[in-house]
C-alpha cells in the first residue's frame, strides 16, 4: 500500500477508521449535480461545517454551521449554481476566520444588508407611488416611439 500524503488520512488508517478519506474529501461537483429534491428539506455535508441544503423546490443552498459563544448558528453562503464548490469552501474559510475572531458572520451579513438599505437613501414606496411613476415613464416612452 502506498504511503498516505495527508496526515489526517494516515492517522485514520493507523487507528482503523474506515471511510475517513471520504469524510475528509467531501463532496464533488458531480455528486452535487446528482442531488434531487425530496418532499422534505435535507442536508448533505461537505466538510468542516459546510453543507448544501436541498429544498423541496429543488433549490440548492450552501450553508455553514458553526458555534459561537456556546450557541449554534448558521450562515447562508448562497445558491449552488451561482456559487460553485470551490467558491463555497473559500467563503466558508473566510467565515471561519470571523468566528475565530469572535464575530458572527450571519449577524455581520444582516448588518451589511441593513446598512445598504439605510445608505441608499431610498425609502420603501407605496403601490400608488410606484404605479404612477411607471405610468409616467411608460407614457413618455410611448410618445417618443410614436413621434
Amino acid at each position: 500500500m502506498a504511503p498516505q500524503t495527508d496526515p489526517h488520512i494516515a492517522w485514520a488508517h493507523k487507528y482503523g477508521l474506515r471511510g475517513a478519506k471520504q469524510v475528509l474529501v467531501g463532496l464533488s461537483d458531480a455528486a452535487i449535480r446528482k442531488l434531487k429534491a425530496k418532499t422534505d428539506r435535507y442536508e448533505v455535508t461537505d466538510r468542516e461545517g459546510l453543507y448544501i441544503e436541498v429544498q423541496p423546490s429543488g433549490r440548492l443552498v450552501w450553508r455553514y454551521r458553526y458555534r459561537l459563544n456556546g450557541k449554534r448558528e448558521k450562515y447562508s453562503i448562497g445558491p449552488y449554481p451561482a456559487i460553485g464548490l470551490h467558491d463555497a469552501r473559500t467563503r466558508r474559510l473566510a467565515a471561519e476566520r470571523l468566528v475565530l475572531e469572535g464575530k458572527s458572520p450571519a449577524q455581520l451579513k444582516q448588518l451589511e444588508r441593513k446598512a445598504l438599505k439605510a445608505g441608499s437613501g431610498k425609502k420603501l414606496r407605496t403601490f400608488s407611488e410606484l404605479s404612477s411613476a411607471w405610468i409616467a415613464n411608460d407614457c413618455t416612452r410611448r410618445r417618443r416611439i410614436r413621434s
